[in-house]
């Protein structure tokens, strides 16, 4: 039998009333070249079977039995490519477009790329309005040499997997560090993502095309909304960002030197941007009192320019970290 040239794939956890109709989006692409590797974490609701039920010879379906988490199951997935090309898919997303893929395949191979990003995303919200997302858009360009990560990574819309076509062996290189590949995390995307941008060659970020993806913005498959700002959540993502850095540092320094702009990137990218995004939220739902506390706490406990998270952070500070939120949060302690 002839090997496919693309894998699309996709982790599911618990998105029985959406996973069908991703499904459907898969299987009716006009571009048919394609395994579809669907990993189950351990549904507790009717996922599995919707996805079981589905007889298409291109569907394989991979039962992960315990839940372990969104690093997990894509390192599960990527472990079992074996094709050229990948693209990934959410569990409660579709693609836009019966030709989405075959346009997103032509461009990737046509260029030879090792990542083409289609930027232009349409988000659909709860109410059935939709419009397209032209926030990160940049403009067109194409890249080829070893400061990607130096110089577009910091750019958010490069952190995450969907509406991108990869080369299989440079998303192989991307699997984070075993001590983290179990843990629950959201916007797991951030541990793959600056590996992804560091072994990268040839890099095409497209932002005049018809956007391939549409995203369900209201949805949420990472188990909470948005808006759920608690001193916990804070606390995690605290946590979070720390192994990102030391896992990404880690990985990269093992493969050969770094530049310090490069890890400048990883930390002014995934860092400090998504630290800001969090006490923007927990300012607007909580007040400029509770957000300049974050800061004063955040800039203490981590220091500034991030140096004290390359040395290693004692993991109990990110314990101590969340005790004090949740003082700020009962009006027991002030900064």
């Amino acid at each position: 039998m002839k090997k496919k040239k693309l894998t699309i794939c996709c982790p599911v956890y618990n998105t029985e009333k959406y996973v069908g109709a991703m499904i459907e989006s898969v299987l009716g692409q006009t571009y048919g070249d394609f395994d579809f590797l669907l990993y189950d974490d351990g549904s507790t609701d009717g996922s599995l079977d919707v996805i079981q039920s589905y007889k298409d010879d291109r569907v394989h379906v991979i039962k992960g039995g315990e839940n372990k988490g969104g690093i997990w199951g894509r390192t599960q997935i990527i472990n079992q490519i074996d094709t050229k090309y990948n693209m990934w898919i959410d569990s409660d997303d579709v693609f836009n477009g019966s030709d989405a893929v075959e346009r997103a395949m032509k461009k990737a191979v046509k260029g030879d790329y090792d990542i083409v990003n289609f930027v232009r995303v349409v988000n659909m919200k709860s109410d059935g309005t939709s419009e397209v997302d032209g926030s990160y858009a940049y403009g067109d360009f194409t890249y080829s040499g070893e400061k990607l990560l130096e110089k577009f990574y910091p750019m958010d819309n490069h952190m995450n997997f969907t509406s991108k076509v990869f080369k299989t062996d440079l998303i192989k290189k991307s699997v984070p560090e075993d001590d983290i590949l179990g843990r629950r995390f959201i916007m797991d995307d951030l541990f793959f993502a600056p590996l992804w941008f560091f072994h990268c060659r040839n890099y095409c970020h497209d932002t005049t095309s018809e956007p391939i993806y549409l995203y369900h913005s209201d949805i949420g498959i990472a188990g909470s909304r948005q808006g759920d700002v608690s001193p916990e959540r804070i606390g995690a993502w605290c946590i979070m960002l720390w192994h990102l850095l030391v896992s990404v540092y880690n990985r990269m320094s093992a493969c050969r030197p770094i530049r310090n702009e490069e890890i400048g990137g990883v930390v002014e990218g995934a860092l400090f941007s998504n630290m800001a995004r969090i006490i923007g939220k927990a300012r607007e739902k909580f007040g400029d009192s509770y957000g300049d506390n974050l800061m004063t706490i955040w800039h203490s406990a981590f220091g500034a320019d991030g140096v004290h998270l390359l040395n290693g952070i004692d993991m109990f500070e990110c314990k101590e970290y969340i005790r004090v939120l949740n003082e700020i949060m009962k009006g027991e302690r002030h900064a």
